[in-house]
């Protein structure tokens, strides 16, 4: 796959998630002409944007995992506010 976007999405209450994400994006390997944006949504009011991906963008979607699902008040806004080809 030879993204044209790269896109990191991060939810991180405590840092850990934000620097994971940020190491990810480092070792995508893209080039520098390849478009990358940080999307943090740890705060509420940075949760109500829709975001839409096609098949040329690669998203890194970097959030806690607790007993093996992702925090009850993000669940919605995964569901409803990002959509991807």
């Amino acid at each position: 796959m030879r993204p044209q976007k790269v896109t990191g999405i991060y939810f991180s209450p405590t840092g850990n998630c934000e620097k994971v994400c940020h190491a990810m994006l480092s070792g995508a390997k893209v080039t520098k002409a390849v478009e990358q944006q940080i999307i943090d949504i740890t705060l509420p009011k940075n949760r109500v944007a829709n975001y839409r991906f096609d098949e040329n963008d690669l998203v890194l979607l970097c959030v806690p995992v607790y007993a093996g699902r992702i925090p009850n008040k993000l669940q919605p806004f995964v569901d409803n506010n990002l959509k991807g080809s």
